[in-house]
């Protein structure tokens, strides 16, 4: 639940969100076709690959935005503040390509069955299902692959997620659900990351960070599903589970350790 946005307030950050990220899965794909073009513009060194990131980035955004635009002039500005990012996106782009990955797929619905016992020793187990922003894989490690989760919001935002990844487990749920559905073919995700699409870009436009990487990932993996485990567990049986907001806020709450911590 959220106040309400008046009119002046501009465009809703939610429905700005998934229209960022339709143009990016449609603008990496036409990447990967690209790369497949042996005269392309693409394989022109740095510089022409750059150029050509930046060109059809910029066009993938204005299709997108344009029926919203259309519907609402106010759209106009959230285009416009994303269009600022772009030269600092392609070349977060660049260096992670310099770094060996390669763009696998976008959008990808995984997920996977998690089995637990019930309070009468039953064996029950329930679907959790989601749709991944982004898979990468490595060209360095023929058996290793990325997921990546893009976030509209500033690159602050970002890092407090990962300061509470346990809090906040959907890279490791979307890591998980890929890994058990051998969703990428001889892969498993073994590396994750989360990239701001609002990032402090500096004067000269091309230089910002934006991407927070999860280290100690199979660590954090199996605690995430010895955690995972244990909470269900408790939510089947009807036991309270641990409030993530002061206990003066929702000790009395029905939906104690349900909500999210985000609200507070």
């Amino acid at each position: 639940m959220r106040k309400a946005k008046e009119f002046e307030e501009g465009f809703d950050a939610s429905l700005a969100g998934q229209t960022l990220h339709a143009l990016l899965k449609t603008f990496f794909q036409a990447l990967k076709t690209e790369d497949e073009k042996s005269h392309s513009p693409i394989h022109d060194g740095v510089d022409g690959r750059r150029q050509w990131m930046i060109e059809h980035l910029m066009k993938c955004s204005e299709n997108e935005f344009e029926r919203l635009i259309a519907g609402d002039a106010r759209v106009l500005g959230t285009l416009r503040d994303w269009q600022k990012q772009i030269p600092s996106f392609i070349q977060w782009q660049l260096d992670r390509e310099a770094q060996g990955w390669q763009f696998y797929d976008a959008e990808v619905k995984v997920g996977f069955d998690l089995p637990f016992t019930d309070v009468d020793g039953n064996e029950r187990h329930i679907r959790i299902e989601g749709y991944a922003d982004r898979f990468d894989v490595s060209i360095h490690d023929p058996k290793s692959a990325s997921v990546i989760d893009y976030k509209n919001q500033g690159l602050t935002k970002v890092k407090w997620r990962s300061e509470a990844v346990l809090d906040d487990p959907q890279l490791l749920i979307y890591a998980r659900a890929s890994n058990e559905s051998q969703k990428i073919p001889g892969r498993a995700v073994n590396a994750a990351e989360w990239v701001a699409l609002k990032a402090d870009v500096k004067k000269d436009g091309d230089e910002a960070e934006r991407s927070v990487v999860i280290t100690e990932m199979p660590e954090l993996m199996q605690e995430f599903s010895e955690q995972l485990t244990e909470d269900v567990q408790s939510l089947w049986s009807g036991k309270p589970l641990t409030a993530f907001a002061p206990d003066s806020v929702c000790q009395y709450c029905e939906a104690r350790g349900i909500c999210r911590k985000g609200m507070w």
